[in-house]
């Protein structure tokens, strides 16, 4: 019985085979993770980008029509003033 395994050994070695696998499994499986992890953070960067600038042309656009309306006003006040001196 020169070289064979006993039992125990045997048992060990696959213990050992499988728990190797399975840290190898777990591994390729965080390296997934991490690299959808990765990819959401940035669609969330560029959605929030996105929403930062769509922010600001609506604020623009706000200001423009404030810009506007206190032109109106101060159009029909003018036109009012020259409607009575005629």
């Amino acid at each position: 019985m020169a070289g064979e395994r006993s039992p125990k050994q045997f048992d060990f070695h696959r213990r050992e085979t499988r728990l190797s696998a399975q840290a190898r499994q777990l591994h390729t499986d965080a390296l997934r993770v991490e690299s959808e992890l990765v990819l959401l953070l940035r669609r969330e960067w560029f959605l929030i980008q996105d929403y930062n600038i769509q922010m600001l042309e609506y604020l623009e656009l706000q200001l423009t029509c404030e810009i506007m309306r206190r032109k109106l006003i101060a159009i029909r006040k003018q036109r009012k003033r020259l409607s009575r001196m005629f």
